[in-house]
This record gives C-alpha cells, structure tokens and sequence, in this order.
C-alpha cells in the first residue's frame, strides 16, 4: 500500500508466520486489520467493522472528504497477553509504556478490557487519535487531543449500527467508561475550602499527567463542555485548523479565539463540573439572562433552562420579596403505554427530587463576584436557597441575583412553560 502521509514513518515490519506461532491471529477490515490473542467471539470479530464505521464519521466531524481515505488502512494489536506480541515482535522496544491503549504512526495497541463497550471505545479512542494524525496532520495540546478521542470515542452500537460522539444518558451505557462518576468524586472530595479546578487549570494539563486516568476525564469534560456551550460551540471547530502547533501555541491560540468569552465560560464551566452527570445538557445548563415580563419587576423563568440571572448587579444585605406563579411540565410517566406529563407550580412535585429537594422547586442564589473581572464566581461560596411559591431573599455577597427550577440539567429537555416572577425590593 502506498503510503499517503510520509510524516508519519515506514509502517511496522510484520513477519506473519512467527505472529501465527504466538497464537496471534488477525481480523481483515477495510480501513485497520487487527491482530489479536483474544478468543474468538462476537464482541471481538466485529471491532474491524466498527473502525470502519467510524471512518465517514470521522470525515463528517473534522470536514474531510471520505474519499481521501480510500488508501489509508491502520494496523490495530488487541492484547490479552502482552508477552505472546513481544515473542511476535509486535511490540517495538521503543514504545512507551501504557496502561490502556497508544497510538504511533501506521499502529495503535490497546489492551482487552472486562467490558465490550470499553474495549471499543479504547479502539474508537486511538482511531481517533490515528485520524487526527493522520488528516489534520496533528493532535494540538494533550487536553484536546486526549478531549477529542474520549468525545469521539463515546459510541452507541446496536443492530450494527454505529454512532460516534453519543451522549451518554446512562451508566448502562458504557460500561467500564466512568469519567462523569471520577469528575463527581473529585468535586466532592474537594468541595470544602478547595480551590475550584477551573477550564485553564484543565488546558495547561501537562502530557505526562495522563497516565492518571482522572486526566482524560476533565479533558473529556472540556471538550464536552467547548463543544456544546453556546458561546463556544461555533468557534470551537476552528481549533482543528491549529492541531500542527506546539502545545503552549495551540494554547495561545485557544485564548485568542476564546478570550472574548473566557470569563463567561468559567462561570458555566465552574457549574457544569460541579453538578456534571450521565446525559448532563451544557445548553441547558449553560446561564442565561431572565426574560423580561409585561413590567419592569416581572420576569419568565423558563423551565427547561438551569440558572437564569436578573441583569442587575446586587449589594450584600439587599432583600427582596419575590413571588413565582403559573404551572409547567417537568418529567412525565408512561400510562397505557403514552407519555403522561407531570404538573407542577413553585413549590415543586414531591414524585422525584434533586439533590434533596422536590423537582420544580423555584431556587435562588447570589453568584458572587470575582472583582477583577466582574464575572468569574467562586462556585463553591454561591449555594442555592428555596423559595417555592414566595419568599423574602436577602443577599449574602455582591454579586448577580439568579433562580431555576430545580432539577438536573440532564433533564431539562422535556420540560414545558414557564412562571411568571414577580421581584420587589425590600427596604
């Protein structure tokens, strides 16, 4: 095969007789073969079909044409016993050490796992990796290359069928996986006192850290985040032109591109980390101004959108009585088999809760702000307060005055209306 990327070296010498004599076999696609050790099965026969179903999708994603892939083809190791592909010489003494999975030049190795889903999602993460390399000529920062494969490596399979960069809704879903459930612990170990691991903190994340796991997590989570955000998702493709860079110039890139918004999305960035979850909406998440009602102290607050913040700056000890009407859906049940939505006013719906409190339950809360930007919170000092129906709420810090219904982004999406807020100040 003729070798459409010379950058990227001579393919690995393979002698396919001492592979056999190690009990080494290898499973034909169109764009990777594979060789493995691993028992014949279902789960294993059909990965060279799911890296060639990656392949279009790939295209679609970073915007190459499908058939500037026809002569590129991947070798792929799958390993159960690492020692039988070192007697084959399928492990070149030069290669790093790796837990999980690598990707170099013409090959990627990656290890059996206990799951099906991770074991494919390891493959679809080097594919990534080799696509990357090998048509955007580069991986950019380790944050992003490390971020795009777990984003793109993320996969729904069934019937043979496959779709790349799926939302996960469910832990069910892609087993062995866990990077949502490693961001949560995190935050919860370092709730009190801690210092908040802000989006720079995760971009300026050295290569040598990835050989701790949590570190694809946060990578996985800002490039989630960078991917979905509104004030980011129609720039962040622009990074993929910039992947030839060096590390701390594709970083300097990123800051000119985003620096507009940088601010604002550290604000969202620090809520998204801190209720981040399977199936977690960054658009619904994302925080939005109040609408504006028929007068000057009446405003909407919408159901299917997370905090919503009054355009006014407020001092610590001012008070406000405010009051919240009107009815909207939130969640649903199925009755004979059609979806029953379910009714709820401020006060919220006992039926389900939300870190421990009723679902639709009107929040507030004072973001705090940070006074040499004027819009960086400190996440871990603002913390929600129920209203219900109506209350008087007294600022605790300088800062934006902002309420939600309460319930976990991952399911704003079928929620229906609105309330009508009614905020007067208190003298």
């Amino acid at each position: 095969m003729q070798d459409i990327n010379p950058r990227m070296g001579d393919p690995m010498k393979i002698d396919e007789r001492r592979v056999a004599d190690a009990g080494i076999r290898s499973i034909e696609g169109r764009y990777v073969t594979i060789y493995t050790d691993a028992p014949e099965s279902d789960a294993v026969e059909e990965l060279p079909v799911i890296f060639d179903a990656a392949v279009p999708q790939w295209c679609e994603y970073f915007g190459v044409d499908v058939a500037e892939t026809e002569p590129w083809k991947m070798k792929a190791f799958l390993i159960r016993d690492k020692s039988r592909f070192e007697t084959a010489g399928l492990i070149p003494a030069d290669l790093p050490k790796f837990p999980a999975g690598i990707n170099r030049g013409h090959e990627l190795w990656f290890f059996v796992q206990p799951d099906d889903y991770y074991t494919r999602h390891l493959l679809l993460h080097e594919g990534t990796h080799a696509f990357m390399q090998w048509f955007g000529s580069g991986l950019g920062a380790p944050w992003y290359a490390e971020g795009m494969a777990e984003l793109l490596g993320l996969h729904r399979w069934t019937d043979g069928k496959l779709t790349i960069h799926h939302r996960v809704k469910d832990p069910g879903e892609s087993e062995g996986w866990g990077r949502p459930k490693l961001i949560k612990q995190w935050v919860a170990a370092n709730r009190e006192g801690q210092q908040d691991k802000s989006l720079q903190d995760v971009l300026l994340t050295p290569n040598r850290a990835y050989g701790d796991v949590e570190n694809y997590a946060w990578s996985w989570a800002a490039c989630e985040f960078l991917s979905e955000h509104p004030l980011s998702k129609d720039l962040f493709p622009e990074l993929q032109k910039h992947v030839q860079r060096s590390p701390d110039s594709f970083n300097r890139k990123f800051e000119s591109l985003f620096g507009e918004v940088l601010a604002l999305l550290e604000r969202d960035w620090a809520w998204f980390i801190r209720e981040l979850d399977y199936g977690y909406s960054v658009s619904r998440g994302a925080m939005s101004e109040l609408r504006i009602g028929d007068e000057d102290n009446l405003f909407e607050l919408q159901s299917d959108r997370s905090w919503q913040f009054l355009n006014r700056q407020i001092k610590a000890g001012q008070k406000f009585r405010i009051t919240a009407t009107g009815r909207f859906e939130i969640g649903s049940s199925t009755v004979d088999g059609k979806r029953k939505p379910w009714q709820s006013e401020a006060s919220g719906i006992t039926i389900d809760y939300y870190r421990g409190r009723p679902i639709g339950e009107v929040q507030a809360m004072m973001l705090p702000l940070q006074s040499n930007t004027g819009l960086l919170p400190k996440i871990c000092e603002a913390n929600p307060v129920s209203l219900g129906a109506g209350s008087v709420f007294t600022a605790d810090v300088d800062g934006l005055l902002c309420f939600r219904i309460n319930e976990s982004p991952a399911n704003l999406g079928d929620n229906r209306g609105e309330l009508k807020l009614a905020i007067e100040k208190v003298e």
